[in-house]
């Protein structure tokens, strides 16, 4: 009788090791993006993008500031749209608008809740082009 308490008292508490394990560490990931290190970032968060909302989302913002706008905004559009915060969806429409999918663009940039950023995508249009 001792000995199937012991036994199934070790099997909960490795189980639980197991459970609690499954929790993701992205913070090998974030000092790399801290250091401005995007491209191995994105590696790294790439292991994770199909276990991970979080990773997925924080790879999306690697290809952003790597001006990959197509990886960034199929990446984007892989997490779920509530899970979004403002500065994603902005990140999102700046690149759709880059890929001159400019009706998706303004789109993405009515649903961004904070006005500064929901100002900036409504006024794409009107920001002169840089390199022209």
């Amino acid at each position: 009788m001792m000995v199937k308490k012991i036994l199934f008292l070790s099997c909960l508490s490795v189980l639980s090791f197991i459970v609690y394990g499954q929790g993701l560490d992205f913070s090998r990931g974030d000092n790399m993006m801290s250091r401005k290190e995007y491209s191995e970032a994105a590696g790294y968060f790439k292991r994770y993008v199909n276990k991970s909302t979080e990773a997925r989302i924080k790879l999306s913002r690697c290809y952003y500031f790597m001006k990959q706008s197509e990886a960034c905004v199929q990446s984007y559009s892989l997490a779920p749209q509530d899970s979004l915060k403002d500065v994603d969806l902005f990140y999102m429409a700046d690149m759709l608008w880059q890929l001159n999918r400019k009706d998706e663009s303004q789109k993405i940039g009515v649903k961004i809740k904070n006005q500064v950023l929901r100002d900036v995508v409504a006024g794409f249009e009107y920001i002169p082009d840089t390199l022209m």
